[in-house]
């Protein structure tokens, strides 16, 4: 979040070519991990999201949504 890490709600990475969106984890402050099992992705495996772009959207309390790229 570019204006403070504190007023932050929810983390979440997308890759929007396959449909994907999940929430990750403060793990400490402004440090975020996600853990997938098969279930969760695409066709059960991590290789569908090779060559797709990666974001991690940010939103803060007030419903503020900040996007990055990641690739």
């Amino acid at each position: 979040d570019s204006d403070r890490a504190t007023d932050v709600d929810e983390v979440e990475l997308v890759v929007d070519d396959v449909g994907f969106r999940a929430a990750l984890s403060q793990v400490a402050p402004g440090h975020y991990e996600g853990k997938f099992d098969a279930e969760m992705l695409p066709g059960g495996q991590v290789q569908a999201f090779l060559g797709r772009p990666l974001r991690v959207e940010v939103t803060d309390v007030n419903g503020n949504v900040a996007k990055e790229i990641l690739a």
